[in-house]
């Protein structure tokens, strides 16, 4: 009988852990994403309405607005493929938050063991915080797509990884794009103290080359150049950018928003369903980025326990003057959690050195919670997000609504005229990347046009049409366009010539 370490299962069982890994994420961010969440929030259509009002001229500088930038460029593409459609708004969401769970894992797999990196990948891919930011059509996914990203890069640096020169580059590169999205800039404050005060990071900045130096910061300010116009005009975006409060907390406020921030993240008789659900944070998941950060402050030495003590030090006085950007901590609170997990792994190996069979059996419960996590996870998202009554109220279900119906084969080559609130036309729209003859009027500018085929009218602009415009109205076909909630179901009416 062969050893166990020639079994071709046993050597290949990171690659097909990896594999798995990837599959799951992919599989978690699309599953349901049509109907999960049940809509779009007021911080999608913003998202929307900035990326759509994008307009590549001569004074793109002067008109685009630069913060989140990057997110917004690739918002815009995607609703020039697909319209207002759930997977128009939420793609690039879900690519850079799928980029994000294999970055993590890429950061865990160089600092930790490879079947604790699979293990803590699985429980960051299917956490409840992640599907909500991962799953969401707004640039909040930035941050820790950059976050991991940068992270990444700069492990390879520090570790001199193979081609790292190029990663040097593709860091300074990055860097300087992450710079767009809010909160990123404390992401450098932060490594930049780690590289003064740490001795490997010290000596591998004392020893750069000069050139390469030079070259960085030249491309760092060239990234920099459309942001730094941005500020010129307008120098309130600084404030924006590093999420400074128009006006700033007295100290009693401070560590009462703090320790608000803190009840968000850990507080398990503190629940919500909203935007976010709240705890962030399961109880295990809490308990081991607990252990990982006592880990890390007795292992201070390392590259990376300097880098993530000083963020987390930087981040916490940030937290307490803007408690509402707790998602700058997920990455930092994962890759404690990944120390923390590892660290339960060694005291058991420890414990039994030299037998396997209490090993394997010490990894039972361990794999247990992992579920249990994983299953209660899975229930706070896809069981209660699109049935609870708070998160109801908090979307608007018409734009996909009416999306599904412009896009389906009978009205999309109709010439059809939809009469929509004045602040849903811009929204609505977009949706002429789908149906071109496609024309959105509010109630005040609708006529009667001799060659529309349909006239699509929101209910809830329904009785601000004057009698002339109602009698305009084509009268051979009428049908009603309802979703699926219990009150106020009926959203739309469609007058059709035919």
């Amino acid at each position: 009988m062969r050893p166990v370490s020639e079994l071709t299962l046993y050597r290949y069982r990171h690659l097909i852990g990896y594999t798995l890994l990837v599959l799951l994420t992919a599989g978690l961010l699309l599953l349901f994403i049509t109907k999960i969440p049940p809509g779009l929030n007021a911080a999608e259509q913003t998202s929307i309405l900035n990326s759509s009002q994008i307009v590549f001229d001569q004074n793109f500088l002067q008109t685009a607005d630069m913060i989140d930038l990057p997110y917004h460029l690739l918002q815009r593409g995607s609703l020039e493929l697909f319209g207002l459609s759930a997977l128009g708004v939420r793609l690039p969401s879900l690519i850079l938050g799928g980029l994000s769970v294999l970055f993590m894992l890429l950061i865990l797999r160089r600092w930790l063991q490879e079947n604790v990196a699979i293990a803590w990948g699985v429980l960051v891919a299917t956490s409840t915080w992640f599907l909500m930011i991962g799953r969401s059509g707004t640039p909040e996914v930035m941050v820790i797509f950059w976050t991991s990203l940068i992270l990444l890069l700069a492990t390879l640096v520090s570790q001199q990884a193979k081609h790292y020169r190029a990663w040097k580059a593709l860091s300074i590169l990055c860097l300087g794009l992450s710079f767009y999205t809010p909160l990123m800039a404390y992401l450098f404050i932060a490594s930049l103290i780690a590289a003064v005060v740490q001795p490997h990071l010290r000596y591998l900045l004392r020893y750069a080359e000069k050139t390469s130096l030079v070259l960085g910061a030249l491309l760092l300010l060239g990234v920099l150049v459309p942001l730094g116009w941005h500020i010129w005009r307008d120098p309130i975006v600084v404030r924006e950018l590093l999420a400074i409060p128009e006006k700033i907390p007295g100290p009693w406020m401070f560590f009462k928003d703090l320790l608000g921030a803190v009840s968000s993240l850990i507080n398990p008789f503190k629940t919500s369903i909203g935007n976010a659900i709240t705890p962030l944070l399961s109880i295990p998941v809490a308990a081991l980025a607990t252990v990982g950060l006592v880990r890390a402050f007795t292992d201070y030495h390392s590259v990376r326990s300097y880098v993530l003590i000083l963020w987390i030090a930087v981040l916490i006085p940030v937290i307490g003057l803007n408690p509402s950007h707790l998602n700058v901590l997920f990455v930092p609170i994962m890759l404690l959690g990944g120390i923390g997990i590892q660290a339960l792994f060694r005291y058991w190996y420890d414990l039994f050195p030299r037998n396997p069979y209490a090993r394997i059996f010490g990894l039972l419960p361990i794999g247990l919670l992992l579920a249990s996590v994983i299953q209660f996870n899975y229930q706070r998202y896809f069981l209660a997000v699109p049935y609870a009554a708070s998160t109801i109220k908090l979307y608007n279900s018409d734009p996909l609504l009416l999306h599904d119906t412009l896009a389906s084969k009978t009205y999309r080559d109709q010439r059809l005229t939809v009469v929509a609130p004045m602040g849903m036309k811009g929204l609505y729209q977009i949706d002429q990347a789908v149906a071109r003859n496609l024309q959105v009027v509010t109630p005040a500018q609708f006529a009667a046009l001799p060659n529309v085929s349909s006239v699509i009218v929101a209910e809830s602009v329904a009785n601000q049409l004057s009698e002339a415009q109602r009698l305009a109205l084509p009268t051979a076909k009428i049908q009603l366009l309802v979703n699926d909630r219990k009150d106020d179901s009926l959203r739309f009416r469609i007058y059709s010539q035919q």
